[in-house]
């Protein structure tokens, strides 16, 4: 009985341990295709910072970015070496939209005083 408990729990721990393996390539995954769409972002967002149609998809777009970043940050097992920077990515994300939202969405009209 004490050798099919031992087996039992010893499967148990292997496919534990593949499961997790998948949330840790999920959770590095996730950060390098995030950190390489923030370089992409920023800079297409500074080369072409005038044209108010590209600032709002660009940051409707870094929304879904973020949700999906914290989504895997904190559904995913974390990865210690990139676990910080991580997160401080998510909230530059946040700055980074609100910029782009704020350039699509702003009123071209400068208002004069008299």
């Amino acid at each position: 009985m004490i050798l099919v408990i031992k087996k039992v729990s010893a499967h148990f721990l292997i496919e534990a341990k593949k499961i997790f393996r998948g949330a840790d390539i999920m959770f590095t995954t996730m950060f390098w295709i995030l950190a390489i769409w923030f370089v992409i972002n920023a800079i297409w967002m500074y080369v072409k910072r005038d044209d108010q149609q590209l600032q709002k998809a660009l940051g409707w777009v870094n929304v879904v970015a973020v949700i999906a970043g914290f989504w895997t940050y904190f559904g995913a097992s974390q990865v210690a070496g990139i676990d910080t920077w991580f997160n401080i990515l998510n909230y530059v994300n946040i700055v980074l939209a609100a910029t782009q939202l704020y350039l699509g969405y702003r009123n071209g009209h400068s208002v004069k005083h008299a």
